[in-house]
């Protein structure tokens, strides 16, 4: 779930990459493949090692 300031439109971070940069699971990246902006979960193509908590720090890069 990103935080309540990601986009308001749906799919709006689909193929960009998630990086956690901080707290539990830092060092992990994946690729989003779908975004719902009503709840603000992001999919992700493959399952976290570690998952993610509300101690984690992220940031969402556009990938090229």
């Amino acid at each position: 779930t990103l935080a309540a300031s990601a986009p308001g439109a749906d799919n709006a971070y689909q193929n960009h990459l998630v990086f956690i940069t901080g707290g539990q699971g830092r060092g992990q990246y994946r690729v989003i493949t779908g975004y719902v902006a009503a709840t603000k979960v992001a999919t992700v193509a493959e399952a976290w090692d570690t998952n993610p908590n509300n101690t984690s720090r992220y940031a969402v890069l556009r990938l090229s």
